[in-house]
């Protein structure tokens, strides 16, 4: 049994998971905020997964498949589509998780879908996972975030302490950071945009893939403190940051940041290969 082009209906049935996953939260934001307010926080979507669900569209629907919708096809399309149904952003992107994990396990599928596949798989259990992490560990990492911005603060205010996931000067709550804030949340989003590049250009992460990996983690979170600590120092930085242009223009500078440090690893590959072949014709190695 088969019906041809069977990466169109991959690819629809990504397409269909993602609109699910994204309209609760986008209704939601134009509900609380109105819709011009809405459209300038992104209407509370991540721009990277938006980018990353439509990269993996791209990689999925490769015309060079030429193979039809099979029955296992169909069973692994009608699960994951029954489990849309569910009323849940986070079940929503667990269903999108698994049938990226099904993807990957197909023998049949082309070298540019199993990177789609694998991506979608990564992208899809980023939320559930990050749910869950923060759920058990929520305190300490709200914690941490408000010790490292405490540091930061107190030189250039005196008398600033952390306590819990708050900021004090004095006896006087400068900031509250909260889960959308913090760093660990911001830092997955960034984790994900360079594990998304870096898997669509090569089929394997190399050692200048991983060290720029953690010069991403290193900016992402001194970016998310300084972010908090000009939030903590007045009223007015924070009603600028934390409104919508604000959290979108972090957007931008966090995906720039990403994507140049991201290019600067897959540079450095390319370098390195370009090297070890040198070697090679030389005769050297």
């Amino acid at each position: 049994m088969g019906i041809d082009n069977r990466s169109f209906f991959y690819a629809v049935t990504i397409a269909i998971g993602a609109m699910n996953a994204v309209i609760k939260p986008a209704i939601h934001s134009i509900d609380h905020d109105g819709f011009w307010s809405a459209s300038f926080n992104l209407f509370n979507v991540h721009p990277v997964m938006v980018g990353v669900l439509l990269l993996c569209i791209a990689l999925i629907y490769d015309r060079r498949d030429v193979h039809g919708l099979s029955k296992k096809d169909l069973l692994a399309i009608t699960f994951t589509l029954v489990g849309l149904l569910i009323p849940s952003a986070t079940m929503s992107w667990l269903f999108i998780g698994l049938f990226g994990l099904y993807l990957a396990s197909r023998q049949s599928i082309t070298p540019v879908q199993r990177s789609g596949a694998v991506i979608l798989l990564v992208a899809g259990l980023r939320e559930p996972f990050m749910t869950f992490l923060l759920q058990v560990f929520n305190s300490e990492v709200l914690a941490l975030d408000a010790t490292f911005t405490a540091l930061l603060l107190s030189a250039f205010q005196d008398s600033v302490t952390a306590q819990g996931n708050m900021i004090l000067a004095g006896n006087t709550v400068r900031l509250v950071v909260l889960t959308s804030c913090s760093s660990l949340a911001n830092l997955s989003f960034a984790m994900l945009f360079w594990f998304a590049v870096s898997r669509a250009i090569s089929s394997s992460i190399s050692r200048e893939m991983l060290v720029a990996c953690g010069a991403i983690v290193v900016s992402m979170v001194a970016l998310n403190i300084v972010r908090l600590t000009m939030m903590a120092s007045s009223s007015a930085q924070y009603a600028i940051i934390h409104e919508s242009i604000g959290k979108t223009s972090f957007a931008i500078i966090m995906v720039t940041t990403v994507s140049l440090l991201t290019v600067w690893g897959l540079r450095n590959v390319e370098k390195h290969t370009d090297s070890h072949r040198a070697h090679i014709d030389s005769g050297t190695v």
